[in-house]
């Protein structure tokens, strides 16, 4: 070992010859280079104190035994002084609103983890952030910093060539630097978090200089991303410079950049759960932008909003009135309001949708003119503010914006309705029509009366006959119906009564007594007719459910099925068809093995489960209140698409060992409806499909063609 070092007279080691090691290295001597001076310390340890970066990494890279990192108070101090801090403050949003000192926190900084016994301190734990950049960067430039950084991040470092400290400042290294996949890939061999001050106002400035127009301009987005990437808890980050408290993760979804959004989205965080503003906050001003000299709210930043799942029905407006006598009155206008005054349907169809809670207000921003005297003094000294006045739309408008929002209101609250009760309800209806006939009509009376009434409803006070008719709300697109649009129109009056979830819908002229005529006709079956629109089959009232949750999440319950075996159901050949994950049903198994889930779990009560369940799932289908059947070992669950795939598959089987197929029938009828036993037939299906169940597991299938097809 003796050539490998520089040593003084009195004894000590003076320096380490890189020469030596290099050529150590080149002839492949690792086992040498792993042994330990007289000073019990590896000569990796000895190039890190001496500054031979470049000897050290390259040892890392050689894979020489005992190499371990053991952070940046090892490593000589840069030989260049890291630049002076600016800190000029150009706009009064700048200003520092965090002054804690020491070891203090408040709402407007925080360490980045919960875990201060469990974290480790960095060395520059109170730099402000583009010092700590400056420094990460520096770091990251020199070799065995450099070199580590490319071993975590190509998966292949492990927790030997570093110890947890080290490990915890590359993690930090990684986040200054605003390498999201590499912090990502450091967090997963991190055990101690990395701890320093991190500053809302450094990574969010709220500019007013648009009044009354907010905007959050997100500075510093690569060292934002990395470190939620790496897990660091920054979100709740407040700031309240401009009144009620904005979160980090709220100025990041309303400061309207698209792209930081979809990379905050692709890292599939969960931002929530969000706080609720008190009643006099100007959180919807983050909304409002200017369009030449009028303000509008954007439908991008809305819609974004929603998505992640904002409390917008606690966001409003502030919009001053003054009087001369009184004085300036505050008002606080809801978005559903604002998007009604500015009479952007867009954006009110987008409120009506989330039901944003009405206000006092909603009613004369809907339905009447602009105030032209105090409501106190009754002066006419009484203006609205510029910005304001010429922005507020025209009556027109603003009725036809209500009516949009109540549009979307009544068929949000029905869809809720429906997606709730809907299955019920059709094993209600199934039962009472005994496998006959249902009238459609029926089934929209009854969700329309199941409704609750939106909140914007309730606030026109049984006014809503004065706004623009649009459309019956029950009808799901904006176009009538085939048969509907060849009836008379109804008046005004009984078209707007139809619109109100309190009174029996009012069909068109005609068909009314039709579809009475209908329900009466029901226990008769000889004298059943088909009569148009009015009547359907069962499946029908699936497509109706199914076509009222069109706003929901891509669900569809009802292409998940029940298919039954019969004979031979449990012989090994038919075993080995199903249940080989290798066999003829292979991409079955790996649908559901993809999604975490087995085939053949040990609680299932199902012979195959062909589509993810998991079995708190099951429990719910076999819960005595909704079970429509009885599941056993000769049920197989799965997509109605899969039914030609498993069919062939058990027509490989040998006739006689091939199981026998009976049609089943749902518990509640199986009493005096046994069905006798059917001569197997080579053109007879090997599977019999029993019903639809609904499970979770339907997200991302394909459309049922079973139900599309009727």
């Amino acid at each position: 070992m003796e050539r490998f070092l520089h040593r003084g007279r009195d004894g000590r080691i003076l320096d380490v010859d890189e020469f030596q090691v290099a050529k150590a290295l080149l002839a492949g001597e690792t086992e040498l280079l792993s042994q330990e001076v007289d000073s019990e310390e590896h000569l990796f340890d000895l190039c890190c104190r001496f500054g031979h970066e470049s000897t050290a990494a390259a040892m890392i890279s050689y894979r020489v035994p005992g190499c371990v990192f053991k952070g940046s108070h090892r490593l000589r101090p840069p030989a260049v002084e890291p630049p002076e801090p600016q800190a000029v403050l150009e706009h009064y949003w700048d200003v520092c609103e965090c002054e804690c000192e020491d070891w203090n926190t408040c709402g407007s900084c925080s360490w980045g983890s919960s875990d201060e016994q469990g974290g480790l301190w960095m060395e520059n734990w109170n730099a402000s952030l583009q010092d700590a950049k400056n420094a990460a960067e520096s770091a990251a430039a020199m070799p065995l910093v450099c070199a580590l950084l490319e071993a975590f991040g190509s998966q292949v470092a492990s927790q030997r060539i570093a110890t947890d400290e080290a490990i915890a400042y590359l993690l930090d290294v990684a986040i200054l630097i605003g390498d999201a996949e590499l912090a990502r890939s450091c967090a997963k061999h991190c055990t101690r978090f990395p701890l320093r001050r991190w500053r809302f106002q450094e990574f969010v400035r709220i500019v007013d200089d648009d009044f009354p127009c907010f905007r959050a301009e997100i500075l510093e987005k690569d060292v934002l991303i990395a470190a939620l990437a790496a897990g660091l808890e920054l979100k709740q980050l407040t700031n309240s410079s401009h009144g009620d408290p904005v979160s980090l993760a709220e100025a990041v979804v309303l400061s309207g950049d698209a792209e930081l959004w979809q990379r905050v989205e692709g890292l599939q965080l969960q931002l929530g759960p969000w706080r609720k503003h008190g009643y006099a906050n100007d959180m919807a001003d983050f909304l409002l932008e200017n369009s030449g000299d009028h303000l509008r709210m954007s439908p991008e930043r809305l819609h974004r909003a929603e998505r992640a799942g904002l409390a917008l029905s606690t966001f409003r407006a502030q919009v001053v009135f003054r009087c001369q006598r009184c004085g300036d009155i505050w008002y606080y206008f809801s978005l559903l309001d604002l998007a009604i005054l500015l009479g952007q349907s867009d954006c009110a169809r987008l409120c009506g949708a989330m039901d944003i809670v009405a206000t006092q207000k909603t009613l004369k921003a809907s339905l009447e003119a602009m105030p032209r005297v105090c409501k106190i003094c009754r002066s006419t000294s009484w203006r609205i503010p510029d910005e304001w006045a010429m922005s507020f739309a025209s009556l027109p408008e603003r009725r036809a914006a209500a009516a949009e929002a109540l549009h979307t209101a009544l068929q949000a609250s029905r869809r809720k309705t429906a997606s709730s009760a809907g299955f019920g309800l059709f094993q209600s209806m199934s039962k009472w029509a005994r496998g006959k006939r249902v009238p459609r009509t029926l089934v929209k009376l009854v969700l329309s009366f199941a409704a609750e009434r939106p909140s914007l409803l309730q606030a026109l006070e049984g006014r809503e006959a004065e706004l623009p008719f649009l459309n019956y709300w029950w009808e799901e697109s904006m176009h009538r119906e085939g048969a509907d649009s060849q009836s008379p129109q109804p008046d005004a009056a009984s078209q707007v009564q139809a619109e109100s979830l309190g009174v029996t819908e009012r069909p068109p002229a005609g068909a009314a007594g039709s579809s009475s005529n209908d329900v009466q006709a029901q226990p008769d079956s000889t004298s059943e007719k088909e009569s148009g629109s009015d009547q359907d089959t069962t499946n029908d009232l699936l497509t109706a459910l199914r076509n009222s949750k069109s706003d929901m999440p891509p669900l569809s319950p009802e292409g998940a099925v029940v298919f039954r075996l019969s004979r031979q159901n449990n012989a090994p050949r038919v075993n080995g068809i199903l249940l080989d994950a290798t066999g003829p049903l292979a991409e079955l198994h790996l649908r559901v093995l993809e999604a975490g889930c087995e085939v053949a779990p040990k609680w299932s009560p199902v012979k195959a489960l062909f589509i993810p369940v998991t079995e708190p799932q099951m429990h719910e289908l076999l819960h005595p209140e909704s079970a429509h059947y009885e599941l056993g070992k000769t049920h197989i669950l799965a997509l109605l698409s899969d039914r030609d795939l498993i069919d062939g598959a058990l027509r490989q089987l040998p006739k006689i060992t091939r199981p026998k197929l009976r049609r089943d029938t749902p518990k509640e009828d199986a009493e005096g409806d046994a069905e006798a036993a059917e001569e197997d037939e080579e053109d007879e299906p090997m599977i019999v499909l029993e019903g639809g169940l609904r499970t979770d597991s339907s997200v991302g299938f394909p459309p049922n063609p079973w139900q599309s097809g009727q």
